[in-house]
């Protein structure tokens, strides 16, 4: 319910089912399914994380919210989110909450190692395979958005390759009250 009282940016697609009723008005909010997102934070609770990068901050209302739920478990959190393009305005908790921003893609942070890398960028194969690559990869745990999205089917793509060309452990949290394919988010740990 904290999620869904943040407010769900607005999708004309009418995509949140049951949750449509917290959708804004405006962009704001966060562009997540609260189901999902609440699962995957609880995944992330015993993992003692430490280091966090999100790839693709738009609005920044996931990273503010990862950062929050996560520095309450680890009060050291450090976490960096990055975008090519800003698209937010500075939000004075960010400081508090140890997050920086950096105006870059993925490539800006080759050679990083983090604890959790939540992908959320360009929806692009090509894009995401670089992602994936330069960091996701070397993250302990890694967190892919819209898997399951009807409009992303690179992203599925990649998800489906990656599942099998990995040996790792792999998660799926595809929640929707009405059980259409929106959003989802895949882990790799």
């Amino acid at each position: 319910s904290t999620l869904r009282s943040v407010g769900l940016s607005y999708d004309p697609r009418l995509i949140y089912g049951d949750d449509n009723q917290y959708m804004n008005a405006s962009r704001f909010g966060l562009w997540q399914m609260p189901e999902q997102l609440a699962r995957l934070m609880v995944f992330l609770s015993d993992k003692n994380i430490c280091s966090v990068l999100e790839i693709g901050t738009f609005k920044g209302w996931t990273t503010t919210i990862l950062a929050s739920y996560l520095k309450c478990l680890e009060p050291k959190l450090e976490t960096t989110t990055i975008d090519p393009v800003k698209q937010f305005p500075e939000y004075p908790i960010w400081k508090e909450l140890g997050i920086s921003y950096i105006e870059a893609d993925s490539s800006a942070l080759e050679g990083h190692n983090f604890d959790f890398c939540f992908i959320d960028g360009d929806h692009s194969y090509e894009s995401l395979r670089v992602d994936y690559d330069v960091v996701g990869q070397h993250a302990r745990i890694c967190a892919i958005h819209d898997i399951n999205e009807e409009l992303c089917p690179d992203v599925a793509k990649f998800w489906s390759e990656l599942r099998v060309s990995e040996n790792a452990s792999f998660l799926e949290f595809l929640d929707h009250s009405e059980g259409r394919e929106i959003m989802g988010i895949g882990v790799r740990y």
